[in-house]
């Protein structure tokens, strides 16, 4: 009975997507409606240079299969903030936003990691745009300063 109770939930939690190589993901400022879990691929994530306005890597290293994009967008209730393209032929699992937010109230050390993550991404991207205060921080202790910020996620209703 519970092998089928969590076969009917992880159906009902997760979709199947698959995006061929070169192919955008996420579109940088977009409405974020779900995250999206890596299960074969990579991806690449861009940004625009806040002087000169080219495009331009965020990071050195492509997100691989068991890493996850998305979550910042329905963590934080804000779009997207890059744009995801894959780098290899990709098959993801999404996660809308309801089911996702459903997960996290009955799991709150996922919530606390999940937390944790976007605090650093958030940071990165502070660094990334020419953000003073961030830019004087260097990238080896960024982890230092995510983990003494707090981040409050506040969900408003669907």
């Amino acid at each position: 009975m519970k092998l089928c109770l969590k076969k009917v939930i992880l159906e009902r939690l997760l979709r199947i997507v698959a995006h061929f190589c070169n192919a955008s993901s996420c579109a940088k400022g977009s409405t974020g409606d779900k995250m999206y879990i890596i299960v074969k691929g990579s991806v690449a994530v861009w940004g625009s240079d806040s002087e000169t306005g080219s495009r331009v890597k965020l990071s050195q290293n492509d997100i691989k299969a068991g890493g996850y994009f998305g979550e910042i967008a329905l963590m934080m209730q804000v779009p997207r903030t890059a744009e995801i393209k894959t780098t290899s032929d990709c098959v993801f699992l999404s996660v809308q936003k309801k089911p996702f937010r459903d997960v996290l109230g009955m799991f709150p050390d996922l919530e606390a990691q999940f937390n944790e993550v976007c605090t650093l991404r958030i940071t990165q991207l502070f660094q990334k745009y020419s953000i003073p205060f961030f830019k004087a921080i260097p990238v080896e202790r960024f982890h230092e300063l995510g983990a003494c910020c707090e981040l409050k996620v506040t969900f408003l209703s669907l």
